[in-house]
């Protein structure tokens, strides 16, 4: 089992925050639980990437419908 540290937590010496901070990274995360959510951070930036590229060939979409949508109506008003 991990020892306390010895001094309280609202010590503020530096020294003592950095022992602080990895006794409560390694109560928190594991080297597996690290891993697995740089893998699921990695997986979600690709997603949204996919997604921002979507939107972007959306827009794109948009704009030459509302371009077609143009001509035909410039076409209709001629007639």
């Amino acid at each position: 089992m991990m020892e306390l540290h010895s001094c309280n937590y609202y010590c503020e010496r530096p020294a003592c925050i950095k022992v602080q901070r990895d006794e409560m990274r390694g109560w928190f995360f594991d080297q597996h639980t690290v891993a697995a959510l740089q893998q699921k951070l990695a997986a979600s930036e690709r997603e949204c990437e996919k997604h921002k590229n979507a939107v972007a060939i959306y827009n794109q979409d948009c704009i030459a419908a509302e371009k077609k949508i143009a001509e035909l109506e410039r076409g209709v008003k001629k007639v």
